[in-house]
């Protein structure tokens, strides 16, 4: 009696009842974020090909930077990419949490897709921005990528203030993306992201976390490195004349013009002088100083006109 007794666990160990491949495991078997050596390695790998893509980037970029204010700039970089990964991970933990299906690593892959997406968007805005402050109120110390008067002579305090300024900022941008994407939609992305997983990844926890933490990853990144260096590396100041407001729009209404452009000359619905006019004021540095002017003085603007006159003559 006590060899059955004792032989019931174990073949109900042995040989537990048959599940349907789309159901999920249970919480023990689920792929985790920050578990084990293999997890920790496997961030360690993450964060090698960060560094790498920045490097692959300078090889491309002409003219080139310095290789002195090329490492300020990386290490700016590198320094807010560390955080928003730490970043990532306690999001995908507290995602994971309650009445969720898909795992932590699931999570992960997820909400750095929605804040590569969404972030590079609101760090664009943010620093049109910040050269405009730094613009209007002479704040050269914080000239991102600028490191001091004299640019054969950095200085490293400046490139301090530039650092923390921009971890603080990337990480207010991550919680700032969950707050307003994922989280009014996180039951929709979950059962979105727990059925991918479940029919592709869930037999082998150590390969999810591969893909979804190496893979994955490390692509995003890469890409998410390359736009921004373009943004923190030194550029122009806008014209202290010029308000923040009219900066802003007045780069929203060139881009627009560039792509009315394009698309009227594919289609071939914008006429001759149009495409001219247009060509004219979506210049980099000509066209007035005001957005107000610049919105008068565009074509659209011209054939209302035109219109109202026929009208009138008529």
């Amino acid at each position: 009696a006590n060899s059955r007794q004792s032989s019931a666990p174990c073949s109900w160990a042995v040989a537990p009842p048959r599940q349907h491949p789309a159901m999920m495991a249970e919480r023990h078997d689920q792929c985790k974020v920050i578990s084990g050596n293999f997890a920790i390695a496997i961030q360690m790998v993450l964060g090698v090909a960060a560094c790498t893509s920045l490097l692959v980037k300078r090889l491309r970029e002409h003219p080139r930077r310095s290789l002195l204010i090329w490492f300020m700039d990386s290490t700016k970089q590198a320094a807010a990419l560390g955080m928003q990964h730490f970043v990532n991970i306690l999001l995908a933990v507290l995602f994971a949490t309650g009445s969720t299906e898909a795992s932590e690593c699931i999570w992960f892959a997820a909400n750095l897709l929605v804040a590569v997406i969404c972030g590079i968007g609101l760090l664009t805005a943010y620093m049109r921005l910040h050269r405009c402050a730094v613009a209007r109120w002479n704040l050269e110390w914080l000239h991102s990528g600028r490191y001091s008067s004299d640019e054969t002579r950095p200085r490293w305090d400046w490139w301090l203030a530039q650092l923390v300024l921009w971890v603080v900022v990337c990480c207010v941008e991550k919680f700032i993306t969950a707050a307003a994407v994922v989280v009014p939609f996180r039951r929709q992305i979950d059962q979105l992201i727990a059925s991918i997983e479940a029919h592709t990844m869930r037999n082998d926890p150590r390969i999810e976390l591969v893909i979804v933490m190496v893979v994955f990853p490390a692509f995003l990144n890469a890409f998410f490195a390359w736009v921004v260096d373009n943004l923190i590396k030194e550029e122009a100041l806008p014209n202290r004349s010029r308000s923040c407001r009219n900066v802003i729009c007045g780069s929203l209404w060139r881009a627009w013009s560039r792509w009315f452009t394009v698309t009227g000359n594919v289609t071939g619905v914008l006429p001759a002088h149009l495409t001219a006019s247009l060509h004219t004021n979506s210049a980099p540095n000509s066209g007035p100083t005001s957005y107000a002017a610049e919105i008068t003085s565009t074509p659209i603007a011209s054939v209302q006109q035109q219109q109202q006159q026929q009208q009138q003559q008529q």
